[in-house]
């Protein structure tokens, strides 16, 4: 029974971590934490013989897969909690909450839509291998961890001026700057590899066109206490999007100006931004930065 064991863990560690490797190369995250998701949900079911269960632990990094499962299926009545230690609850209202999110991991495997194959944790058994089970969870829990790109920094403010330049790399003219009509929600995002993505969004607007993403910045060295942010990955002459993040006060907030070269025209804009917290930034925009994570 333990050869066996060992043989059935191995064979499933192999496979996930194939499709792990996979899912980095291939930029899809999702479809690998959708697949992790349902497999810790559904393990933890079958450890506890309650195919109902209302009660699941999970790790704090797939937060945003759960919400997109929620959102999908229209699902609202569970509650999310952070229990600490990379570790947070999801607990369902009731059993029909918790069949909208199965039916999903069920159209998965109907649709060959996994990421990677499922695990067999019942040995030729009648019922599943506990110890099995207990590892798979526990190697699972530590692999979404993995997988989700982790976000280091996160600045929220809104862009207030704006001006049509003739050339991204003039840094002796000042551009003659004009009030939007209404502020535009921004964020500035750092990742755990040390990339950078500005964000932001036209007011009264919804859907992907609306919102505009910056490629992906490095940080060079500070001067003046200043912090400037470029996509000059490849060659450090060349680049098409600015960021320098000022130690001036304005708008209630610290100042920057950002430009970038669009289709046709190049932009700059001034605004404001200030440091928060990865909890406090709405569930929409998180899975923007997810999805378009470097």
């Amino acid at each position: 029974m333990e050869q066996q064991r060992e043989l059935a863990k191995q064979t499933f560690i192999a496979g996930v971590n194939f499709a792990k490797e996979l899912a980095k190369v291939n930029a899809q995250r999702d479809e690998f934490l959708l697949t992790a998701l349902a497999d810790l949900m559904q393990i933890q079911c079958l450890k506890s013989g309650d195919m109902d269960l209302l009660r699941f632990a999970l790790p704090s990094s797939i937060r945003e897969t759960v919400h997109q499962v929620a959102s999908y299926q229209n699902a609202s009545a569970f509650k999310w909690s952070d229990q600490g230690g990379g570790m947070s609850g999801l607990v369902f209202q009731d059993e029909d909450g918790q069949d909208k999110f199965i039916q999903v991991f069920e159209m998965l495997s109907f649709r060959g839509k996994r990421a990677y194959p499922t695990p067999d944790v019942y040995l030729g058994q009648r019922n599943p291998d506990q110890k099995l089970c207990a590892d798979l969870l526990d190697f699972l829990n530590r692999t979404a961890q993995e997988v989700r790109p982790e976000i280091n920094s996160v600045f929220v403010g809104a862009i207030h001026l704006q001006a049509k330049i003739a050339d991204i790399s003039d840094f002796g003219v000042v551009p003659q700057f004009e009030a939007l009509p209404q502020p535009t929600r921004c964020y500035l995002i750092g990742y755990a590899n040390g990339c950078w993505k500005f964000f932001w969004s036209k007011p009264g607007q919804f859907g992907t066109d609306a919102n505009f993403i910056t490629p992906t910045m490095k940080e060079d060295p500070s001067q003046r206490g200043e912090r400037y942010f470029n996509d000059a990955i490849q060659d450090a002459y060349t680049y098409s999007t600015t960021l320098t993040l000022t130690t001036n006060e304005v708008f209630d907030g610290q100042g920057f100006i950002y430009k970038q070269v669009f289709d046709g025209w190049t932009g700059a804009f001034m605004g404001a931004i200030n440091p928060t917290d990865v909890e406090s930034v709405p569930q929409g925009w998180m899975t923007l930065f997810v999805k378009n994570a470097p």
